[in-house]
């Protein structure tokens, strides 16, 4: 049987949004129609469908999704933005992983990612 700590299981899209507003303020939540749509805009959300369009997503996705609902909700950018920061770094596959190796890339990524989002923000503060 599938549990929630096992890295195999396949959450709903129900359950993604659950777990993600358990994190969240009030003002924050999102809905299923959010995911819905932020699975159009970036592709790499991929969830397995099955059936009458059923959508699963596993641990991967739900990291992904958290961190997309970070950058849009958390630090403000536009879906534009969003899709440029997550361009620049294709390693988002390794963001999670426990290696030595990917926890320099993890650490990295985590860099250069506030470095692109300060000078977001200053160019907006800047006009």
């Amino acid at each position: 049987m599938n549990s929630k700590k096992n890295s195999k299981y396949l959450y709903s899209i129900s359950e993604i949004v659950k777990t993600i507003n358990l994190e969240l303020n009030n003002n924050q939540k999102i809905t299923v129609n959010t995911i819905r749509f932020w699975e159009k805009k970036f592709s790499i959300i991929k969830s397995i469908r099955l059936n009458g369009n059923r959508r699963l997503f596993n641990k991967d996705n739900l990291e992904k999704i958290k961190f997309i609902r970070f950058l849009l909700k958390d630090r403000g950018l536009s879906i534009i933005g969003a899709q440029k920061i997550l361009k620049e770094f294709k390693k988002l596959d390794d963001y999670n992983s426990s290696s030595v190796k990917n926890n320099i890339i993890k650490t990295n990524f985590k860099n250069k990612a506030k470095k692109i989002l300060d000078k977001i923000q200053r160019i907006k503060r800047n006009g």
